[in-house]
């Protein structure tokens, strides 16, 4: 057999070995850890999913699969932004602006599970690779530096406040100047709210999130109300069931007092108007997924004296694909921009390069490559999942004839 002279050996090893690299490279497993907004979270989910080209499995840890989880993990291919590659998708919704400290601060990891195989409750932490927020990192402790972070706005977040089941239909409507008195407080005279001169021995209180929620920065900064407000919880002390308040204003931990996520606050509203029940008297503020889920949505209330949308009424179901009119043209003021933050170079423990997050991320939030960067929306991203989903909780970012430029701010056309 005729022997390779020294040199060419060489080069049939790098060869070889390169054409390894390249193998080991495809099959190379792909993890990305995402957290943050809890009002967007069944957006996120089906807006990632649309990214997998083909089957893949899923897991919320329970029996069932739901993507309305706060915690679920999915694993899959996803061809049009890795190939061949197994794409595993870590997610862990906590707040939003958790999420964003996720990315301030690589030492603040979350909790994720494994694996994407149904009923798993096998736990990992990691360090977040990108976070879902309603609001932009400026309006928040935790600014993230535009030399190593990207923000891109994706859709629009409306909210709504409601009534609670035991609150009465006379509370129809709530205003920023009523807030401005009820939120510091935590707690009003219900007939502050109904002009109800009978009311005034019942207290109504406000259900309030931590200050991890981007549902409550935007609340506060659209209502021009700051500070540490006094948090109550509704929970039973010794066999009486009632609001209690929290014995801290500044909180125990970073995020404070409140309730952590949308849906731990709507079940606080939907405590049942039992007579036993006459001191749950409440108004919180949610996104419109988690205000569907109570009393059917039939106890949104108008916010100076506008609706997210006029197909929304007090008293109506809401429909399953809103209009959302008003907040589209300007007379409806309790929304924000849902973005998605990125860190230009993955820190911590991530294992996925800048390259990968910033093609995954561009694709899933509808950017083109260009420089500077432009939306342009389209299928497989999260504009194309709003726009074909049979219950709409967001709106399309093309769809807004008017804007703001910081959260909370005026808006123009």
């Amino acid at each position: 057999m005729k022997q390779l002279n020294p040199m060419k050996k060489i080069l049939a090893l790098s060869a070889l070995g390169c054409l390894l690299g390249v193998s080991s490279a495809q099959a190379q497993t792909k993890d990305i850890y995402l957290t943050g907004s809890t009002a967007f979270r069944s957006s996120a989910f089906f807006a990632v999913s649309n990214l997998y080209s083909s089957a893949f499995t899923m897991n919320s840890g329970a029996a069932t699969f739901s993507p309305t989880a706060s915690r679920w993990t999915t694993s899959g291919q996803m061809s049009t932004v890795f190939g061949s590659q197994t794409v595993i998708v870590h997610a862990n919704f906590n707040g939003s602006v958790q999420g964003i400290h996720a990315l301030y601060d690589v030492t603040d990891k979350g909790v994720y599970f494994k694996n994407a195989t149904l009923n798993d409750q096998v736990l990992t932490t990691n360090t977040a690779t990108l976070a879902f927020t309603d609001v932009d990192s400026a309006s928040t402790a935790y600014p993230l530096a535009a030399a190593s972070f990207i923000e891109r706005q994706v859709a629009l977040q409306p909210f709504v406040y409601v009534r609670s089941l035991n609150c009465p239909a006379t509370v129809t409507n709530i205003t920023i100047q009523q807030l401005q008195q009820f939120m510091p407080n935590g707690v009003v005279k219900l007939s502050y709210l109904t002009g109800n001169t009978n009311d005034a021995g019942t207290n109504c209180y406000l259900v309030n999130r931590t200050l991890d929620s981007g549902t409550r920065v935007t609340a506060y900064a659209d209502a021009n109300v700051s500070g540490s407000p006094q948090v109550y919880y509704w929970q039973t002390n010794g066999g009486v069931a009632n609001f209690y308040a929290a014995t801290n204003n500044l909180g125990p931990a970073l995020y404070g007092y409140g309730y952590v996520g949308g849906s731990d606050l709507a079940n606080v509203l939907k405590v049942p108007a039992l007579a036993s029940n006459a001191k749950c008297v409440a108004i919180g503020y949610v996104g419109i997924s988690d205000a569907r889920g109570v009393n059917g949505g039939l106890n949104i209330l108008s916010y100076n004296g506008a609706y997210p949308s006029t197909d929304i009424k007090t008293g109506a179901a809401v429909p399953a694909v809103p209009s959302y009119d008003s907040c589209r043209n300007g007379q409806y003021s309790y929304w924000a921009y849902e973005i998605v933050a990125q860190p230009k170079t993955p820190g911590g423990d991530n294992t996925i390069n800048a390259t990968d997050i910033l093609n995954f991320t561009r694709k899933l939030c509808g950017y083109d490559t260009s420089n500077p960067e432009n939306f342009v929306g389209g299928v497989d991203t999260v504009d194309g999942d709003i726009a074909t989903q049979t219950t709409r909780n967001a709106i399309r970012l093309g769809d807004m004839n008017v804007l703001r430029t910081s959260v909370g701010g005026p808006i123009a056309p």
